[in-house]
This record gives C-alpha cells, structure tokens and sequence, in this order.
C-alpha cells in the first residue's frame, strides 16, 4: 500500500529499535551514492549482513529472475540501494549495521570504492584542466574514473557516520550532509551568469548498476511509485540528535561552511587549537589507528602531518558546540585572519527544513543567519496557539491576515517594525 509521507512518518514514529533503523538508513546514503570502478564485484558478505522484513520477503519473490541473473551480493548491494519502496525492505533489529559500516570503511580506506569530494576546489581544477566541451551535463564512466584517479575520498557526514581519506569515523554530533553524483565543476562563459554547474558521474555498466536499474523497473511496474520515505527518513537526524531541533538547527551547514571557507594553514590552525581541548585523546587516537600521520608530539606538528581533508574529517567528530566555540577563538585572537567587513558563506547548502538555518564567518567567528522575520513571527503565533490548545479562538484567520499584510507594502520600512513590536508583544502575552 502506497504511503505519503505523514504516514511514513508516523510508521516510523512507532518503529522499535529507531536508532537502529536510523544507522542503517545513514549507511545506505553512502553505498547509494558511490563511485564504483569498471571491475567491481560486491562483496560476499552481503548475504550475511541484510536481513529483509516481511515485506522485503513479498518484494523477493517478484525480483526472483534479477535475483538469479545477477547473483546474491550484487542483487542485495542493488537492493539495500532501494532500501524501501512501499515498505521498508530491510529489518533494521537483525541487520548487520556494525559489518555493514566495517565494510564501508575497509573498501574506501583500500579506494576499491570511491566518494568524490564535492567541495573546494581539488575536482573544480582537475575538471577544468581536462579536455570537456563546454556547458558539460554528464561524464561517462571512462571520464569519471580519470576526473577521481588518486583523487582523495570525499567528507561527509550522514547522521554520526563521518566519511573521508581515513574511512568511516563516527562523530559526536549528528549531522546530515549526504554525499551526491551530481557535483559542481563548471562556471560557464556567460558573464552575466554567476552560478556553478553540476555535472553528473555516470556509472560504468557493472552488475550492481544494473541490477538497481532493474529492480527500479520492476517495482515499479508490479507495485507502482514508491511511498514517500525520502524526506521522512532523512529528518530523522533531528530525532537522534542528542538535542532536540524543535525550532529548527542553528548552524545546519556548519560542516560545508568549514570546507569551503577554512582552507590551508588555517585548517591546520583549526585542528591544532581542536587537539588543545578535551577531544583531544579522541583526535588522537584516531590518527594513530587510521593515518599513515603519527599521532605523537604537538599539536602543531600532528596537524601538519595531515592532508586537509584528514584535517576536515577530523574537525567534524567534534560537537557543533564545541566546533563553533574553537571558531570563534581563533578568529578572536586572529589564528584564523579573516578581513574585517568580509563575511563567508558556504556556496553548498546541505538538505535543510523550514526552520534550519544556514550559517555565514566573519572576523566575529560564526553565526547563524538572520531568518526572515515575518515567518519567525507567524511561527512564534502558531506555536502559542498550539500550545494553548486554542485553535478555535482565531489562529488561522490572524495568520491568513498577518501573512497578507506582510505581502503588501503596507509592512515597509518604519510601520512594519512597529507592527511586528506590537503583534510580537501580542503573540507574547497570548502565550502567558
């Protein structure tokens, strides 16, 4: 039965063991959006680390002939791709997670697999340094393997699962910044055009390809479209986080903010302040297990010893607390120069909602971008209704009303601040 999402939500609302479910649905973002070489062959342990739920178990029978055709590990990589249709596929209690994510991690530290690192500017260069036509929409399998030869594994971060040249780390905070195959390369010869184009990877023709692209036609011929799970699984993030985002997150983009706007010897200043603190032994310890870097001496010389996206993946184990307090610091006693009135936004938002914010740097260190203030006040009236349980007592007809005065010019200038003083001290009160 097809589902939308206010009911793939509330299925999951009532799931047992969400954590779980969380982790692996975390995973599946990474193995969906891999690069694989021409020669791939999934691993034989895949069999033994997926369980199916009982509607895994209908969808099997329908995929039986892909099934044979391409062999257990590819057929069940292919399909843990899927991940759900109008069910989820996979029983998240009996799944493997830990040899799932040992398996990620042993394939992109051995590079038999690989993330291409969207942000900066490593693959941007390297783009531009090859001969492509111009305005470029797609590069075929041969092209994508010489763009990420000895190209270093991409950072990123699906709930506390960390990616990067060291493998798979986990983090102290939960974060979504999914990995994609659509990656920014190209700015094109039109002046006047400020955008950077996405190009996407295709992937060589190799049994798992083909396989997802089967069972893709396959349900949906026999089931129709599938339930709309996307947006109420990735939201999750919010729900495992061990605080709570009621009002939206703060500093969603925080990880591509660090990427792309701390570069070179700052990165290194950022990391060597992050080895000073009580993370210190964490940082450390994850050197020494997973660097070719010793992990001994200052920290200084430990950060240097680093490539930058080490030093990346590194910073995103740390909270955004503590990421944003080292920030801070450092622009404040000018470890990290930034020029005065100059002020860094990241360019690659990552997945946000309605009320997450996107953060910007400064010689002040980080903050959080201003929100459009009519929908803050529209928010804050709403919740007081809400929580009052006063739904009759007028609320949507005041936002209907609110919401068309704010869209007339009548909100400009001086007499819309007054109006938003007087209806902010209303919608106060009316919450006492």
């Amino acid at each position: 039965m097809w589902r939308s999402a206010v009911e793939t939500r509330e299925v999951l609302d009532a799931a047992e063991c969400a954590d779980q479910l969380d982790d692996l649905f975390a995973l599946r973002e990474f193995w969906l959006s891999l690069v694989y070489p021409a020669d791939y062959l999934a691993d034989s342990r895949w069999p033994e680390i997926l369980a199916l739920t009982a509607s895994g178990e209908t969808y099997l029978e329908e995929l039986a002939g892909i099934r044979d055709r391409f062999g257990e590990p590819d057929f069940l990589l292919a399909l843990f791709g899927h991940f759900y249709h109008h069910d989820l596929i996979f029983d998240w209690m009996n799944s493997d997670t830990e040899g799932i994510c040992k398996l990620l991690d042993e394939e992109l530290r051995g590079n038999s697999i690989r993330l291409p690192h969207r942000f900066g500017r490593y693959l941007y260069d390297r783009f531009n340094d090859m001969a492509t036509p111009d305005r470029t929409d797609h590069l075929l399998p041969e092209q994508v393997a010489d763009l990420l030869k000895d190209s270093p594994q991409g950072v990123y971060q699906c709930l506390s699962f960390v990616s990067g040249p060291l493998g798979v780390l986990r983090s102290q905070d939960i974060r979504y910044t999914p990995p994609v195959l659509r990656i920014p390369l190209w700015h094109c010869s039109d002046t006047g055009c400020e955008a950077i184009h996405r190009v996407s990877l295709r992937p060589p023709p190799i049994p798992v390809v083909e396989a997802y692209e089967a069972i893709s036609q396959v349900l949906d011929q026999k089931f129709g479209p599938a339930a709309e799970w996307k947006r109420s699984l990735a939201r999750r993030h919010r729900e495992a986080a061990p605080q709570r985002f009621e009002h939206g997150r703060r500093f969603n983009d925080l990880a591509v903010l660090v990427a792309e706007t701390i570069i070179g010897k700052y990165l290194t200043t950022l990391l060597a302040g992050a080895l000073r603190t009580k993370h210190a032994a964490c940082l450390r310890q994850a050197i020494e297990s997973r660097s070719n870097a010793t992990d001994k001496g200052s920290p200084e010389d430990v950060a240097e010893g680093l490539d930058s996206l080490e030093q990346l993946q590194l910073l995103l184990l740390l909270p955004d607390g503590d990421l944003i307090r080292l920030i801070d610091e450092s622009t404040a006693q000018q470890r990290i120069r930034i020029p005065i009135g100059e002020v860094r936004q990241s360019r690659q938002s990552p997945p946000r909602l309605g009320y997450d914010k996107n953060s910007e740097i400064s010689a002040l260190g980080v903050r959080s971008t201003r929100e459009n203030p009519w929908a803050t006040l529209m928010g804050t009236i709403w919740r007081a209704y809400r929580s009052l349980n006063l739904w009759d007592d007028g609320c949507i007809p005041i936002l209907r009303k609110f919401a068309s005065t704010a869209s007339s010019s009548f909100g400009a200038g001086l007499t819309r601040s007054v109006l938003s003083g007087i209806l902010w001290s209303w919608a106060w009160f009316r919450s006492l």
